[in-house]
């Protein structure tokens, strides 16, 4: 298996992948529009999409989407989106994307990589938890759906 950044012949396949994790999620989208969001962020360079691929099929991927820190004046990066295959899990994969972003955000000198995940998601608060990430117990953060 390699973790690579996707490539523009990828959109596709990863598409059908953005779908899945969307529906979990509650959310409705064709694959049309799916495609078209995700291009819009390739076309823009408005993301880093990561892929683990074995055997030229795409097992999972991630999203990421820089972001900016004006206390510490770095760059940073917002992990957005990690998905991988039903068949899949359970097989490091997460990790391995994870890991990916991680280093991207070394090399970039970013202050840091922030997620969210849902309180019922142990699964994944475990993945995070395993790589070093803690649940931040001192900000609370607020939002406004539009």
């Amino acid at each position: 298996m390699i973790i690579r950044r996707i490539r523009e012949k990828d959109l596709w396949k990863v598409t059908s992948l953005f779908n899945d994790y969307r529906q979990i999620s509650g959310q409705k989208a064709t694959s049309q529009e799916a495609y078209n969001f995700l291009k819009e962020r390739f076309d823009k360079q408005e993301s880093l999409v990561f892929v683990a691929e074995k055997a030229g099929k795409i097992l999972g991927f991630t999203q990421v989407y820089p972001i900016f820190s004006s206390i510490q004046m770095k760059k940073a990066y917002l992990l957005n989106d990690l998905y991988v295959i039903k068949e899949a899990r359970g097989l490091g994969i997460g990790s391995s994307l994870v890991k990916e972003v991680f280093a991207t955000a070394k090399t970039q000198k970013a202050a840091f990589v922030l997620l969210e995940t849902a309180v019922s998601n142990q699964a994944a608060q475990s993945v995070y938890q395993s790589l070093g990430m803690h649940r931040e117990d001192d900000v609370y953060y607020f939002s406004k759906k539009f």
